[in-house]
């Protein structure tokens, strides 16, 4: 089911890109998306070792032998509950992502993503697949240390596959509507501030926005500046290849 929604989600916000842009985009669409592609592929790779891992058997998991905060404190499923672990599960995100630009051995897997010289709706898979690793591990952690039941681990999988596609759309927003939109949850054009070279460690939120003004990590964006982000990384790769995303984390960038 999933994968099935993932594929609707993909396609129609493919659509909108294409009809509606934001930005022209040089680069070849079809190898844009088959290296990025490939990063997805070869990280279901390792779910298929790590079945156990994923967010929803972690919390049948706490369930089962009853661990946990929510179920130490005998919180039931209900509205509140529900609300408060999606809370939770994305202020964890929040700091999942903050060390990854804060420690420079997470950086180094982490650069993959911010190595990429565009935005658009495939970018939300390019990604390290040790990274994805790493975050798989991370997550299944807070699920258990929370005792998240199972239906708000997976709903928050469904919400967090879906944002992160909307977080890197090249699609035209009304500009008004998008500026409104962004005081509450993560938008393109709020994204993109944070894949600005010089900006990489402000706008870390992944869903709601509000964290960035809680932790002083937000920046505002600036429709007027756009064409001063600078997307990429200060030295380039070579070639966008996947081997070159592959090797990068043991390459030293230059600063």
């Amino acid at each position: 089911m999933k994968f099935a929604i993932f594929l609707s989600c993909f396609a129609l916000l493919a659509c909108l890109e294409h009809f509606y842009p934001r930005r022209l985009i040089v680069q070849a669409k079809t190898a844009r998306w088959g290296l990025h592609f490939f990063c997805l592929g070869i990280f279901q790779v390792f779910v298929i070792f790590l079945p156990a891992l994923t967010s929803l058997e972690m919390a049948r998991f706490a369930m089962a032998h009853q661990i946990g905060l929510f179920h130490w404190l005998g919180l039931e499923l209900g509205a509140m509950t529900a609300i408060l672990g999606l809370v939770l599960l994305d202020l964890a995100l929040y700091w999942h992502h903050w060390l990854f630009h804060r420690f420079q051995w997470l950086y180094r897997f982490h650069r993959v993503h911010h190595s990429d010289t565009a935005l658009d709706l495939s970018s939300a898979l390019r990604f390290h697949p040790l990274e994805m690793s790493l975050s798989l591990l991370y997550k299944a952690a807070v699920i258990v240390v929370f005792g998240i039941h199972p239906i708000i681990a997976l709903s928050f999988d469904f919400l967090l596959m879906i944002m992160a596609m909307l977080n890197h759309v090249n699609w035209r927003w009304d500009p008004r509507f998008e500026a409104t939109l962004r005081h509450f949850i993560v938008t393109p054009d709020y994204h993109r501030v944070h894949h600005d070279r010089n900006s990489q460690r402000l706008n870390l939120s992944f869903n709601l926005s509000v964290w960035d003004k809680i932790f002083k990590t937000y920046k505002p964006y600036v429709y007027e500046d756009d064409h001063k982000i600078d997307l990429g990384l200060i030295e380039p790769l070579p070639s966008q290849t996947v081997g070159d995303l592959l090797v990068q984390p043991w390459l030293e960038e230059k600063t």
